[in-house]
């Protein structure tokens, strides 16, 4: 999708919980050695009290902090999750909603796995966009893996940290500031089998297990003979979401323009054995990795990438960085983002909370 011009990045932010490092973590028993080099991360948040939306509301009272908007002035709130949200029968992006003051916004909910972020991107452009009266969107994530959710072995190579993100964009002129592109995004039914694998339907959560068991399911998938297919599908996926987002923002797979690439936090071993291979020889884009001391963000590894690119700031204005991500079903999605030069307001904004960034090797 090509974006409308000046749609703008005006605040943004990532809220992580407290870590626990991965030495700490096989000190105690909770992981094996091997899966830990072979996920490669150092540490992971992990929440100490329960309620994903907290994080999210702390990261989005700090980007519009640093936006300088008022919740008021929000006219689409996106939330993207995929883990329990604190409640069983309910609306967290209306909560999220009440919680910051954006009584004028319609709160929308997101859940198309760990592709929440980019979907939820692409939604809240398409409402600036077929809306001339709207101007101001908030993009918010948040995911905490515990209780039924074991983060460091529910999935395989897959480790899974807590932090809520908020994405401000607005149509109204932020010279300077990073500016949205271009979103693709496309379906690979394929893999849709990965998450359910053979398990028959139930009445509701938790009757395959007490502990939620993602390795099961996948291994399941595997013994169907599905899984080359599947690779094969990703790959093309992946190539046709990065030439699309390339081509709609106006620039060419070879141009100098493209300074990163920044692939989701799933880990190091499915990062070299899936994306990179993918990728490496499209563009000469910087592939970069930042999983290594938050693991998997769930549906917001695409805007923390954002967020900690930004933070950098070792970028010209003129810049682009392109993020894809992939959730289960499968979705697989790229942005591509003007990086600018960040006003002082959100600049604040950002460096608050910048991680160090892990480039992939």
């Amino acid at each position: 999708m090509k974006i409308p011009p000046d749609i703008s990045i005006a605040g943004i932010r990532t809220a992580l919980a407290p870590t626990v490092t991965t030495t700490t973590a096989l000190e105690e028993g909770k992981v094996a050695r091997l899966v830990a080099e072979t996920v490669g991360a150092r540490q992971l948040p992990a929440a100490t009290e329960p309620g994903a939306p907290r994080l999210a509301i702390g990261a989005a009272r700090a980007a519009l902090d640093g936006a300088e908007i008022h919740g008021e002035d929000i006219d689409i709130l996106v939330h993207a999750w995929i883990h329990h949200q604190g409640h069983d029968f309910w609306s967290p992006a209306h909560h999220i909603a009440h919680e910051i003051g954006a009584v004028h916004a319609l709160p929308v909910g997101v859940q198309t796995m760990c592709n929440g972020g980019e979907t939820a991107i692409e939604i809240a452009v398409a409402r600036l966009f077929c809306d001339p009266d709207a101007t101001t969107a908030l993009v918010t994530t948040a995911d905490i893996f515990a209780g039924d959710f074991d983060r460091w072995n529910s999935d395989s190579f897959l480790w899974y940290g807590d932090a809520g993100t908020a994405l401000v964009l607005t149509t109204e002129p932020r010279p300077g500031h990073p500016q949205l592109l271009a979103c693709a995004a496309t379906t690979v039914l394929d893999g849709e089998g990965l998450h359910h694998g053979n398990d028959p339907y139930t009445w509701a959560p938790g009757q395959h297990g007490d502990i939620l068991d993602v390795r099961r399911t996948k291994k399941a998938y595997l013994r169907s003979g599905r899984g080359d297919a599947f690779n094969t599908s990703m790959r093309d996926a992946l190539q046709h979401v990065i030439r699309t987002a390339v081509s709609d923002a106006g620039v060419s797979l070879d141009s100098p323009r493209l300074r990163y690439l920044a692939l989701p936090r799933v880990g190091r071993k499915v990062i070299g054995d899936l994306y990179v291979p993918a990728v490496e020889d499209l563009t000469h884009a910087e592939i970069v990795y930042l999983g290594d001391d938050t693991g998997h963000l769930g549906a917001g590894d695409t805007p923390a990438n954002v967020h900690d690119l930004l933070a950098q700031e070792n970028h010209a204005p003129d810049d682009i960085g392109l993020f894809v991500c992939a959730g289960g079903g499968f979705t697989v999605s790229c942005i591509a983002v003007e990086l600018g030069v960040l006003g002082a307001a959100t600049a604040h904004s950002v460096a608050d909370t910048s991680m160090k960034a892990g480039l992939a090797p």
